[in-house]
């Protein structure tokens, strides 16, 4: 992979309604681990398709001479992958995925979240329905389904990583219209969706973080209508290696959609894989009593 003298760049892939800086406190803490020798924000407009943007992640990092790993909040690793798929970034060794609806967001509350995503961009429900990058949260396995079959060898040495929100869990008592009120005022978003009950009163399937499922976020199980880029690796671990793992800490139960990538000990945890030579190795180095406290799947045998 790389050389024990290597220094990765970080490349931060914000979500919908977001931009770079919603990772400035991760970004710190990059800037004090000796694995990275720069980082960079990706900016995109998530109004627009969700390939355009990755041809464009990809026109920006792929003459970068070091090895890159991507670093993505929710629709930004959608794009992350999709840049991974095209073959267009051979130097990207690693994507991490925080809240990445990877087999859709709008799965079981499809009404409730196109409502607030529109009210948050045009004040009008309808209009949701012409914006590309949005409308494509609605059909994700869909738009993923050509570029795996033409790019799954692409990403087969590329290791991923998915860490969900689980905030919303079995364990947790708590009054949705309230819980809905408290995610959605990270975003700005104005008391009136409230209004809109018969459309977010969908019940999702638990746990997840307010907006993607955690069944959305981790790529196992592997199985019909669920195929990803990972699929050789799953089926064969033996051949492929250890280039995917789905990780949980006990912290995930705290946070939600828009807390996941500011979470201090989320942060910790990122740094310490993202700058790792491989997942192997950061498997390695974990403590019998990290090995115990974290849920890796699957666990490398």
């Amino acid at each position: 992979m790389t050389d024990g003298n290597s220094n990765w760049t970080a490349v931060f892939v914000h979500g919908i309604f977001s931009s770079g800086d919603t990772f400035d406190a991760m970004a710190d803490a990059f800037d004090k681990s000796p694995a990275f020798a720069r980082w960079a924000p990706y900016n995109y407009n998530y109004n627009r398709s969700m390939e355009e943007n990755a041809s464009r992640l990809a026109a920006k990092i792929k003459d970068v001479a070091a090895p890159v790993v991507l670093v993505c909040h929710s629709m930004g690793g959608l794009i992350a992958r999709l840049a991974v798929l095209s073959g267009d970034v051979p130097n990207v060794r690693r994507v991490i995925m925080l809240g990445t609806p990877n087999f859709g967001a709008i799965r079981t509350a499809k009404a409730g979240l196109l409502a607030q995503l529109a009210l948050r961009t045009t004040g009008r429900i309808a209009a949701v329905f012409r914006r590309p990058g949005i409308l494509e949260l609605t059909r994700v396995t869909r738009l993923l389904a050509e570029p795996i079959r033409q790019g799954e060898k692409f990403a087969r040495d590329v290791e991923y990583v998915t860490i969900p929100g689980t905030f919303f869990n079995e364990s947790r008592e708590t009054d949705l219209a309230s819980a809905w009120t408290f995610l959605f005022a990270s975003l700005e978003v104005g008391a009136d969706l409230l209004r809109l009950v018969p459309f977010w009163r969908s019940e999702m399937a638990r746990p997840h973080d307010g907006i993607v499922e955690e069944a959305s976020n981790d790529l196992l199980p592997f199985g019909a209508g669920r195929l990803s880029e990972k699929r050789a690796t799953l089926l064969d671990p033996g051949k492929y290696g250890f280039t995917y793992a789905h990780i949980r800490i006990d912290q995930c139960d705290e946070l939600t959609h828009v807390m996941i990538h500011k979470d201090p000990e989320i942060i910790s945890l990122v740094t310490r894989i993202a700058g790792s030579l491989s997942l192997m190795e950061w498997f390695n180095s974990l403590t019998p009593e990290e090995r115990l406290r974290i849920v890796i799947e699957p666990r490398p045998r």
